[in-house]
């Protein structure tokens, strides 16, 4: 009796033990990863986000903003987290201070959520927006701002190649972040 209380305590010892590491370890690989995030987070052309927050710099104040997936995008105020009413954006293209694309609009009846797609505007500078109800009333509106040759890419797209390519200067010419 006495050998087998002896042998569980020490059982019992040695996976208190091997928790107490894991944990430890489990605690600075955690912090070592805030620290570097850390870094760079206030850094507006730098920080790209963390875990499941992503986010791609657009000209300041605005920025795109992904929670969870990468599939679509916001766009929000830096450090405001303030949203200007363009969500569920999941293809678009910018040139230079303008950004344009396709996104959603969620709308609630008192029973049913509903999502219609719309067409947006955003002026960078300005802070306008214009919202249509299709491509070609978007494409219009485009080709009166003398802007053609429209490629839109989704926002997965557009995430990879902005923080994948070599450039890290905000005025280098990056697909959908072109000038």
């Amino acid at each position: 009796m006495v050998s087998f209380g002896v042998s569980f305590f020490a059982t019992l010892v040695v996976l208190a033990t091997v928790m107490i590491f894991l944990v430890a370890a489990g605690l600075l690989v955690g912090g070592a990863a805030i620290a570097y995030d850390q870094t760079k987070v206030d850094n507006y052309w730098e920080y790209e986000g963390f875990r499941d927050y992503f986010r791609m710099p657009l000209e300041k104040p605005y920025e795109l903003v992904m929670i969870d997936e990468i599939d679509n995008a916001s766009i929000e105020v830096w450090k405001d987290n303030f949203d200007i009413d363009i969500s569920d954006i999941t293809h678009y293209e910018k040139r230079g201070f303008v950004i344009f694309g396709k996104c959603h609009k969620s709308s609630f009846d008192g029973k049913d959520w509903h999502k219609t797609k719309r067409w947006f505007v955003f002026d960078l500078k300005s802070g306008e927006k214009s919202f249509f109800d299709t491509q070609l009333e978007l494409f219009i509106a485009l080709q009166k701002m003398e802007i053609e040759d429209i490629q839109l890419r989704t926002v997965e797209e557009n995430w990879h190649a902005y923080w994948k390519s070599p450039r890290k200067e905000k005025n280098e010419e990056v697909i959908g972040m072109g000038k």
